[in-house]
């Protein structure tokens, strides 16, 4: 492993999962981040290696990380869940640190609460055992001012869309990706990493989409919102559309 790290924006930690090293940058922003990225995936290309135990984890910031935030991510979430597994090697499918969405989140969608508060006071429940594994919903010893009840590595963290730390205090206000294979390849890397920010910026600006579609979803699991319209919404039509090609070779590939 890489045994000096302070002149690039990484630290290198114990990880028990994989029996070795973990690498765990600062965070990255904009062309700088990316040009950071670049410059460490070049320099642990010449003392490590990765195989399939190991996984990319990549966490964004800089939302409004709310409830409704979470709601809808899940909800996009699982309409995307089967294409996002099939662009990935068979060791990423059944993977017990990035496990798929649970059937029964199903139900989970957003509600007017004025309208409808039984209903709404119900969805906050499922969105605490998704987040908690609490039945009983959120309360002042449970909540986005509080830090995880069962502590950092809960067992929630573990779906492939982790939502833990932006429900609570103590770890930095981000939505976690889980999904990725392990990689020291950067422009492999850069792609996800802008699919993962293309996801988020859809969860925050075209709800509406994501609710009208999952509608329909719900009746039919078929239906779903493309990676492509993700990434073109996100990125523009070029370099979305470019990326979405690659995934599409990537899905032929591991298929």
């Amino acid at each position: 492993y890489l045994d000096y790290t302070s002149k690039y924006n990484l630290k290198c930690v114990d990880d028990g999962s994989i029996q070795a090293k973990e690498y765990v940058t600062g965070i990255l922003q904009g062309d700088k981040g990316m040009k950071e990225l670049e410059l460490i995936c070049n320099k642990l290309n010449e003392h490590c290696y990765v195989d399939k135990s190991c996984g990319v984890h990549v966490h964004i910031g800089g939302a409004n990380f709310n409830r409704r935030f979470s709601i809808l991510s899940i909800m996009l979430g699982q309409m995307m869940q089967e294409q996002l597994f099939k662009i990935q090697p068979k060791s990423r499918r059944s993977n017990t640190y990035c496990q798929r969405i649970p059937e029964k989140y199903y139900k989970l969608r957003t509600v007017n609460k004025k309208e409808f508060p039984f209903t709404y006071k119900r969805m906050l429940r499922l969105l605490s055992e998704y987040v908690s594994n609490d039945e009983n919903g959120f309360t002042k010893y449970n909540c986005k001012k509080t830090h995880h009840p069962n502590g950092h590595y809960a067992s929630t963290r573990y779906k492939w869309l982790n939502l833990n730390n932006c429900s609570y205090v103590g770890r930095g206000n981000t939505i976690e990706f889980r999904q990725h294979s392990g990689s020291l390849d950067y422009d492999k890397i850069r792609k996800w990493v802008l699919f993962c920010m293309s996801f988020v910026s859809f969860v925050e600006n075209h709800s509406k989409t994501i609710i009208e579609t999952y509608n329909r979803f719900q009746e039919d699991p078929a239906i779903c919102i493309p990676m492509r319209d993700v990434l073109r919404v996100g990125l523009g039509d070029l370099e979305g559309g470019i990326i979405a090609d690659y995934y599409d070779k990537r899905e032929e590939r591991f298929n």
